[in-house]
């Protein structure tokens, strides 16, 4: 699942390859969601930050389907 995070810096920047202005949101998985939340610098909010956090408690596994071939 993804997650909405905010950026609530000053200034415009650079991030992972994204250019993000002040108040611009991107969407990202539960982990880096909760680290950015919670890195200390109060410029990254992540709108649900409580649901991100409890994926990372207990993730929902994926299922995989894997072809056998006919054989």
């Amino acid at each position: 699942m993804e997650y909405d995070v905010r950026y609530k810096g000053v200034v415009a920047g650079s991030f992972f390859g994204r250019f993000l202005h002040p108040g611009q949101s991107f969407r990202t998985g539960a982990s880096l969601a909760v680290e950015l939340h919670n890195d200390g610098s109060n410029n990254w909010e992540c709108t649900d930050f409580e649901k991100a956090k409890a994926e990372l408690a207990s993730p929902t596994p994926e299922l995989a389907v894997v072809d056998l071939g006919a054989g």
